[in-house]
């Protein structure tokens, strides 16, 4: 649980850094889960033609083969369904590693002290797999692959969402300084307030609304975890560095309040009134049952934004 310095720093920057959180052995078994991953994607690229040669070595330089071949390997290493219209084939990763890692009980420890013991983890969670900049194509915009813009967790959600506690967690699988791209936020006593955000490109906050003179880069080691208020304006950086900044994008919030995209199942991992989640299958299953259903639905946008507005002008 968090002690009173660590509650103060958050409510009044509205971030707080828990240094090196999670264990060594849970960060070691993602990589291993990941790297299998990778290899079956690699088996069936050469399968398909895609791959005319079997990329070797580590992870990361398997990775970056494969990006130079211009392959989509970030949504297959997704954990949740992405924004665009889903297909029943759209991939997405959700293995027991990562199960591990939702339902990780310091993490949640720490969470229970931001919103309460009772905890769902929302549908809004990612895996940032951030190669070197050099490496990436000029139309790559999406902000788990590339820079993130300026926005708050809020504002990439659904309004019935805007009153509900909840909690983003950062968790660095890597070590995250400003060379490689570390998060970037504008601390300040928390609230509710909500910016407004364009949906052009990446959903962002205009630059006439956001003093970033006020930004602070967040530059923490392998394992540790950042906790953000939603309406903490956050980004990141550009990854300058030679090395990949690779980390999870976790969310949590209050049991009975809305996590913004209801559409997207909330899973129960703490509660001493409600059955939690019972594996990483039963977790895998039931966004599998949503692909399917959403695959025959209309398009549901993840945000509220229109663009037209005179600061998105």
């Amino acid at each position: 649980m968090l002690n009173q310095s660590q509650l103060r720093q958050f409510e009044t920057q509205g971030y707080l850094v828990l240094e090196r959180l999670i264990e060594d052995d849970l960060l070691l078994r993602i990589e291993s889960e990941y790297d299998a991953v990778l290899d079956t994607l690699i088996n069936q690229w050469l399968a398909s033609g895609e791959l005319k040669e079997r990329p070797t070595g580590s992870f990361f330089e398997r990775l970056l083969m494969v990006n130079q071949q211009a392959l989509d390997w970030f949504q297959p290493l997704d954990i949740t369904l992405p924004m665009e219209k889903i297909t029943e084939k759209t991939p997405f990763h959700l293995g027991p590693a990562v199960f591990d890692l939702l339902n990780y009980g310091p993490l949640l420890d720490a969470v229970a002290s931001l919103i309460g013991s009772e905890i769902a983890a929302t549908p809004i969670q990612h895996v940032r797999i951030k190669p070197p900049a050099k490496h990436l194509s000029v139309n790559e915009n999406r902000a788990h692959v590339g820079v993130t813009a300026w926005h708050q967790d809020r504002g990439v959600a659904h309004a019935e969402a805007d009153q509900s506690l909840m909690v983003t967690t950062w968790c660095a699988m890597t070590e995250a300084d400003s060379d490689n791209g570390c998060l970037m936020v504008v601390p300040g006593a928390i609230n509710n307030s909500l910016m407004v955000h364009c949906p052009a490109g990446q959903t962002h906050i205009p630059d006439s609304e956001l003093d970033k003179s006020k930004a602070l880069a967040v530059e923490v080691p392998r394992g540790s975890v950042v906790f953000m208020h939603p309406s903490t304006p956050h980004a990141s950086r550009q990854n300058q560095s030679d090395r990949f900044r690779w980390s999870f994008d976790l969310r949590y919030h209050r049991i009975g309040h809305s996590s913004g995209r209801t559409h997207f199942p909330s899973f129960v991992v703490r509660s001493e009134t409600q059955k939690l989640v019972g594996n990483w299958q039963e977790m895998r299953d039931t966004w599998l049952e949503t692909r399917a259903r959403l695959a025959l639905e209309p398009h549901i946008s993840l945000h509220r934004w229109s663009g037209d507005t005179p600061v998105c002008a």
